[in-house]
């Protein structure tokens, strides 16, 4: 144990097997909890997403949930089939290995899978958006501005109005699909953001940050390549975009 190890503000207890840091929109550290604490966290927030699954940015960070597996017989009980549940099994034995970890139940494995299972339909949406729109298309003009930010909007008086905002520099681009719609009479926030390389021709995208459903995340993420190929994004320079 190194003597900066922090101490958890949720347990007070030294974070031996590692910790997570929040820090302020300025730069400040907020606080560090254990691994064990920011697992609780996150699987409050499995359990509360509701049966679609409205998902945070910090639900995707599920990484060491899964390496709390208590046996393997809990993986096999999430749902998966043989092979793929002993691949992922594999790839995280080792690190599983630390004693200081408490173990999930079943019940807790097979959130993490459906939790998965989402964030595995979103990263197809984003290939696909990756592919058809951004590769030599949309990848040009913004290296092309002579400003970090570019936007466009699309207008939709019945499902809201839907930003799109990118924001490029140091050789990685970021775009937010951001959209208002009214729900219930109560106007509601979504958005996906993407990370990607700024100049290179491969796919590399994926998913950076996001508050919305699976199907909703899914389906601005799908729209967005209609929408380009259709010509009703009209990308301009932008200067209050700013790194989202």
């Amino acid at each position: 144990m190194c003597d900066d190890t922090p101490t958890c503000a949720t347990c007070g207890i030294l974070c031996e097997g590692g910790w997570n840091s929040t820090y302020t929109e300025t730069g400040e550290l907020l606080k560090v909890v254990c691994i064990d604490c920011r697992n609780v966290e996150i699987m409050e927030e499995i359990r509360v997403s509701g049966p679609d699954m409205r998902l945070t940015t910090a639900m995707t960070t599920f990484g060491p949930l899964i390496q709390c597996w208590s046996s393997l017989e809990d993986a096999q009980a999430a749902g998966l089939g043989l092979s793929e549940t002993l691949i992922h099994y594999g790839m995280l034995l080792q690190e599983r290995s630390h004693t200081w970890r408490k173990p999930v139940t079943s019940e807790e494995a097979q959130l993490m899978w459906k939790l998965k299972w989402a964030l595995d339909e979103i990263q197809g949406a984003i290939t696909a958006l990756d592919m058809d729109m951004w590769l030599g298309q949309l990848q040009p003009l913004v290296q092309a501005c002579d400003v970090h930010g570019m936007s466009a909007t699309f207008v939709d008086p019945k499902c809201g109005d839907t930003k799109y905002m990118c924001y490029a520099m140091c050789g990685r681009m970021v775009m937010t699909i951001q959209q208002s719609r009214m729900i219930t009479h109560a106007s509601e926030i979504s958005h996906v953001t993407v990370i990607t390389a700024e100049d290179e021709d491969t796919p590399r995208m994926g998913l950076k940050g996001i508050n919305a459903t699976k199907g909703h995340a899914v389906t601005m993420l799908r729209d967005a390549v209609v929408r380009w190929k259709a010509g009703d994004l009209d990308f301009q320079p932008d200067e209050a975009v700013r790194l989202l």
